[in-house]
């Protein structure tokens, strides 16, 4: 029998690491956007005493919009830059929970008469069109990682998933500025806007103050944010039904 000791084997270094703590380190990262995003919003407003309402709601609005760029452009580019999830309807279903609940918290304050005083249906539509576009998010991530062998990476690459996200938020804008449909006032809605993540978001809070209202839904809007709800739920029950996932 040797009498040399045995040398400790070293195993190579773990380059998925950061993807053993979910869901608590994407938790965690997502409230600190959030807040940081929150801060950033009332920086602009003044850090000592009361805000006039209509001063606050520009700050409010900046708070939305970084929400919505949250959901929509650092949820997915966080996801794609990390592990293939060996559960991917759990740690989607998980991701969409950590995600909404915590966005809604900041949502619902805003119909206090001290924070930006929105009408609840308002606040109501914003948080199915935050819970929808989360939904969709969840659908097309379960749909990308669930699809084929578990230990192949799916086709096409990461990054044209992240760049096909990005279009979808830019394009919409892009066609309301140019089309000059965002400052059309003589429609009850602005499609191109509303397409866009953001967009949407902020048709929703857009100011009526010269209508009497803080902000307002329209028939049109309630139609769009249900249709858009529905179909997300259901593109992600396909997508669930279709995932593969490891034993």
């Amino acid at each position: 029998m040797s009498s040399h000791p045995q040398k400790p084997r070293v195993l190579p270094p773990d380059q998925w690491a950061h993807r053993r703590g979910e869901p608590r380190t994407f938790a965690a990262a997502w409230v600190a956007y959030l807040f940081g995003g929150v801060a950033i919003a009332l920086l602009g407003v003044g850090t000592m005493g009361l805000v006039a309402t209509d001063v606050y709601r520009a700050a409010a609005r900046l708070m939305i919009a970084i929400t919505f760029v949250a959901i929509w452009i650092f949820w997915p580019m966080l996801r794609l830059s990390q592990e293939r999830p060996r559960r991917v309807v759990s740690a989607f279903a998980a991701d969409f929970l950590l995600v909404v609940i915590p966005s809604w918290a900041i949502v619902w304050p805003q119909t206090l008469a001290w924070m930006a005083a929105w009408p609840p249906e308002v606040c109501l539509g914003l948080s199915l069109l935050l819970t929808a576009w989360s939904a969709l998010v969840a659908a097309v991530l379960t749909w990308y990682f669930g699809r084929g062998p578990i230990d192949e990476d799916p086709a096409p690459s990461r990054w044209i998933m992240m760049v096909a996200f990005v279009l979808i938020a830019c394009i919409g804008p892009t066609l309301s500025i140019a089309s000059g449909a965002y400052a059309d006032k003589s429609v009850a809605i602005d499609l191109f806007g509303m397409s866009s993540p953001v967009g949407g978001a902020m048709q929703l809070v857009a100011d009526q103050s010269a209508a009497g209202a803080a902000a307002s839904m329209t028939k049109e809007h309630w139609v769009f944010v249900l249709s858009l709800l529905a179909g997300s739920l259901l593109t992600w029950g396909l997508a669930v039904f279709a995932a593969r996932e490891e034993a």
